[in-house]
């Protein structure tokens, strides 16, 4: 039987991410352009 390993994300109040447990995650950032665009 495979160890079963705990993951969880904590979003702090105004701060980071805590990641726990290895898993895979990405990093994307969007803003909002002059006329109200989304902007990659």
């Amino acid at each position: 039987m495979a160890k079963e390993t705990s993951r969880k994300i904590i979003v702090t109040k105004d701060g980071p991410y805590l990641v726990y447990g290895g898993m895979p995650i990405d990093k994307q950032i969007i803003g909002i352009g002059k006329e109200d665009e989304l902007e990659k």
